[in-house]
């Protein structure tokens, strides 16, 4: 989850455009069951639901929802919605809530705790999560949530009328017939942040010991579907985890992250380790073997939140891999530009707001060097386009969106034109018109993102489709200074409107699936 003490409440609905006739969507980066799993102490949820958070005479939770500006307090990318925007190929996150999130400091947790964080996150907290004093495992965490998703699967859920169901990936055929079967939606299982493997670090830092390398590679092994979930036990994982992020918010003991926060986030969550570090012999480990197709199934690496060290240690790996004949694409599940070179002194100065304030990207770390396009080029992998504000612009377009009111018409170009500087750049940097097959939609719905209020739900889809296709069948004569009508008529390289967001909306996520789906 990004930006909790950003979060207000903000219900709206625009009605979508009609879904028929529309290729199958996919988004391979969405927080389908983060409420619902985290909340199932306290309330009856399920994948399919709207969670709207509970914000009654929670005075200190509800200064925080009003004073922020952009991140919804309702549901983004619950089954329903998924299904009512057409996209029925599902890129589902799974992530244990980080155990710093319940260690803020501006809370009165033995008070009022489960009632704030509630309204913050929409997350009804189970008590392990409080008062704690030693380190959480998050490892039975996420087979919970595994488990969590994989019992919801066949089930029905009316919708209009009409019974809808949701089915995991499985085998590579699977992506071809799962979306096409009427009322069906394809899961595919993706796991962000590689603390997942091990515990928290907060109280005791315990990953240089030995005894911790084994448990987190063993437990690496376990998701592989190499060994069985339990010892002295049969079973094994049956379902692929097609990616797993190594970074996430906080350090994991497995190497750098890139700062996700400012700096009163980073403050208030106890941020802040581990920011830019390089990549740790633990993560060397893990992702050698997680590229590994000798023992298990291989799990692509998700690169975002990867430090910019520890993402150049890994495509040096890349590189030297394909020189053995191992191929392994580079993948950004959730991303933007940073408009930059590495090489550039202004890329690799300290985050914070200031830094982007005069350009119209924004330039932190966390997002991607023009270095991390050309790599996501060169391995045929894949970009997906977060729809968050906050990182897909710089300070001077958040200006230009300022001075705009909600929902006019104004506001929504800027928006078009947000998304399309981000996609024309990658574009750029790719050199040819294949760039256009290394970009699709991430979203990060449910990830607390500051949304483009047209385009806040995954049920908005379609009309964030059309909107997309109107923009280049007819492109602006200028998109803040960067690109000319003219620019981008050359950088759409022959491709229609129609076949370009065909393409971002649809087919380069799920050819990507079909072309590294593990065997």
């Amino acid at each position: 989850m990004k930006y909790l003490s950003y979060i207000f409440l903000f219900l709206a609905y625009f009605p979508t455009s009609d879904a028929q006739d529309l290729p199958p969507f996919a988004d391979i980066h969405s927080h389908v069951c983060l409420k619902p799993f985290h909340s199932q102490s306290q309330k009856d949820y399920d994948n399919w639901d709207k969670v709207v958070h509970d914000c009654d005479g929670e005075n200190m939770a509800n200064w925080i929802v009003k004073g922020s500006k952009g991140v919804p307090a309702y549901s983004q990318a619950n089954l329903e919605a998924n299904a009512l925007g057409n996209v029925r190929v599902v890129g589902w996150s799974m992530t244990p809530l980080e155990l710093q999130y319940s260690d803020i400091r501006i809370l009165n947790e033995k008070k009022k705790g489960h009632e704030t964080m509630a309204c913050v996150t929409g997350i009804h907290y189970s008590d392990y999560h409080f008062h704690r004093k030693g380190d959480i495992y998050y490892f039975p965490i996420i087979l919970d949530n595994i488990d969590f998703v994989t019992y919801g699967q066949f089930k029905e859920r009316a919708i209009n009328g009409e019974n809808w169901t949701y089915e995991i990936v499985k085998e590579k055929a699977d992506l071809d017939r799962i979306p096409n079967e009427r009322n069906k939606l394809a899961v595919v299982l993706n796991i962000e942040g590689g603390n997942i493997l091990g515990r928290s670090l907060i109280h005791e830092d315990v990953s240089d010991e030995p005894e911790y390398h084994e448990l987190v590679l063993k437990n690496l092994m376990k998701l592989k579907g190499a060994i069985p979930l339990e010892d002295y036990q049969d079973g094994k994982l049956s379902y692929p985890i097609f990616s797993l992020g190594i970074n996430h918010f906080f350090y994991n003991g497995l190497g750098g992250q890139a700062n996700p926060f400012k700096p009163l986030q980073n403050f208030v969550f106890r941020g802040g380790k581990g920011n830019d570090d390089p990549i740790s012999p633990l993560g060397k480990k893990v992702i050698r073997k997680m590229i590994d197709d000798n023992e298990g199934r291989v799990i692509i690496p998700d690169v975002k939140h990867m430090s910019v060290a520890s993402r150049n240690w890994y495509y040096q790996l890349l590189k030297d891999e394909k020189k053995k004949g191992n191929a392994i694409p580079v993948m950004f599940s959730h991303a933007a530009i940073a408009g930059m070179s590495e090489q550039d002194s202004r890329f690799l100065k300290k985050d914070k707001p200031k830094k982007y304030k005069h350009l119209i990207y924004n330039n932190w770390t966390i997002n991607l060097s023009d270095e991390d396009i050309r790599m996501v080029h060169e391995t045929n992998g894949l970009v997906g386009l977060i729809l968050d504000r906050y990182r897909l612009i710089g300070g001077v377009v958040g200006r230009q969106i300022e001075e705009t009111e909600d929902y006019s018409d104004e506001r929504k170009m800027i928006y078009l034109k947000s998304i399309a500087l981000n996609l024309l750049y990658i574009v750029e940097q790719a050199g040819n018109r294949e760039g256009w097959n290394r970009i699709c939609i991430g979203s990060d719905f449910d990830g607390a993102i500051n949304s483009f209020e047209m385009y806040d739900t995954a049920e908005k889809m379609p009309l964030l489709y059309q909107d997309l296709k109107a923009f280049f069948e007819n492109p602006p004569e200028d998109i803040f200074g960067k690109y000319t009508k003219e620019d981008i008529e050359k950088l759409m390289h022959g491709y229609s409107a129609t076949e370009i967001v065909d393409k971002v909306f649809s087919s380069n996520a799920i050819d990507f699936y079909k072309t590294w789906w593990p065997e």
